[in-house]
């Protein structure tokens, strides 16, 4: 930064309050405002809490993608038709209505509080992320917006901090302590108890995703989600079809929960398990397995000798308190359940599940499907320093007492899975049909997998492509 850029961050801004707060910018801290002057010889920036900013580019209509040709030979018309989705992203200053680059996003991640922007490119078209058409959405139509990124001196020092990885760890420490993995959504709390929710919304799993700072534990089933809040109160959100949401129990004595396709379940202090959502009432009659009911909601072990519970597709379990597995629901021929006891459990919609015993072995069953693909592909890595376990359509991901990730099984083109992040220090995973996403020591989200929703590439702040 020269000399005269170190002049007051607060003197030269435009903007007196904090737009998403109404606060007055003096009331906070130098360091926690960001200041956007729009143009080299600019005088005056349009500032914000950098806080807030962030929690504003979480709204899925404050980032845009460009807009591209469908085909080659076809023009985009000036209502946005022949257009699509391309790959790059923009994001809103609420301002001056303003968009810029992703790279500008990045600077900000990692550290940087003041930027001189240049205009990048005009009469860009842009529109919404999943390429779908409506009178109030932005789907590539004429003439479209400003574009403003950083100098090329700019550029080149995030691009390399980005290519060193030096992340700003006293910014990411204020990020994410809880992350889940939905059917093609990804839920996290923050260190301040917010929930984020990014990928698809087409239930309203995203723009529904509650307000307030008091939730602990979150859970991304199919379409839906389930938090609890600190006074062990519980709140849904998402698709209601099966009555996931309204069914949602009252009571605040709740420690644990577990979102499934269109099931949900939560363990009682006393440890007793509730149930709600899609009881499947239809039979199954198969060559291999034979008539087979799987009545999540009334087939749910009674008593209260539970400690964690696991509802899937059409499949639930849960650990005794003495580390024993039950099973019920469609068995989907895991009639006999592995002997031993176990810490946690993950099971996938194709029909086998994985488990970590006390002893830290990975253990998995339901071999039907899996002998029926690859058996060799699924073979669990040695070691008894397993912690967690999380489940997708087609592979396994298991976290390491150390904080590195094993995975194992086929990724969605149906090869071995060969694409794992390379960190080490990782404290959670969590797993769902086609992506994982998982939680670094140091609040960092790390996202891989299918990305049709963009729930790999909108992760918050950082995502493994």
């Amino acid at each position: 930064m020269s000399s005269e850029d170190k002049l007051s961050v607060l003197s030269d801004c435009s903007n007196d309050l904090d737009i998403f707060s109404s606060q007055n910018l003096n009331t906070f801290q130098e360091d926690k405002i960001v200041s956007f002057y729009l143009g080299d010889d600019s005088k005056e920036s349009e500032c914000h809490v950098i806080n807030n900013l962030l929690k504003y580019w979480r709204n899925p209509d404050s980032v845009m993608r460009n807009w591209v040709k469908k085909q080659r030979n076809i023009q985009i018309n000036i209502s946005g038709r022949g257009g699509e989705p391309g790959n790059l992203k923009y994001y809103k200053l609420p301002f001056t209505n303003s968009w810029v680059e992703e790279i500008v996003y990045n600077g900000l991640r990692l550290g940087q509080k003041m930027f001189r922007l240049i205009i990048i490119k005009k009469s860009e078209l842009i529109g919404n992320r999943n390429g779908s058409f409506g009178s109030s959405e932005l789907h590539g139509q004429s003439p479209g917006v400003t574009i403003w990124g950083p100098t090329e001196s700019e550029r080149l020092k995030i691009t390399e901090m980005l290519e060193n990885n030096e992340e700003n760890e006293a910014f990411n420490m204020s990020l994410f302590i809880q992350v889940s993995a939905g059917g093609n959504h990804s839920v996290g709390i923050t260190i301040d108890g917010e929930l984020v929710s990014w990928g698809g919304d087409d239930y309203r799993q995203i723009v529904d995703t509650p307000n307030g700072n008091d939730f602990v534990k979150v859970s991304a089933g199919l379409r839906f989600s389930v938090a609890l809040r600190n006074d062990g109160t519980l709140v849904s959100w998402g698709d209601d079809r099966s009555r996931q949401v309204k069914d949602t129990p009252r009571g605040s004595d709740f420690v644990q929960i577990s979102a499934g396709s269109n099931t949900a379940g939560a363990l009682s202090r006393d440890g007793t398990i509730v149930i709600w959502g899609k009881d499947h009432t239809a039979r199954s009659s198969t060559v291999l397995y034979g008539e087979d009911r799987f009545r999540l909601l009334n087939e749910k072990p009674g008593g209260s000798n539970y400690k964690y519970i696991s509802i899937e597709d059409k499949t639930a379990f849960a650990i005794k308190k003495n580390g024993y597995l039950v099973r019920w629901g469609k068995s989907w021929g895991m009639f006999d359940l592995p002997n031993g006891k176990f810490s946690q459990i993950s099971g996938s919609i194709k029909g086998f599940a994985a488990s970590i015993r006390e002893d830290g072995i990975i253990k998995v069953f339901g071999y039907s499907w899996i002998e029926a693909t690859r058996p060799a592909l699924f073979v669990p890595p040695k070691g008894n320093d397993f912690i967690q376990i999380a489940v997708s359509n087609k592979s396994i991901a298991a976290l390491r007492r150390t904080g590195r990730i094993e995975v194992f099984g086929y990724d969605d083109n149906d090869v071995r899975v060969t694409k794992i992040p390379s960190y080490s220090d990782f404290i959670q995973i969590s797993g769902r049909y086609q992506h994982f996403v998982a939680l670094r020591k140091n609040g960092i989200i790390v996202s891989w997998g299918n990305d049709d929703f963009n729930q790999v590439s909108f992760t918050p702040i950082y995502s493994y492509h």
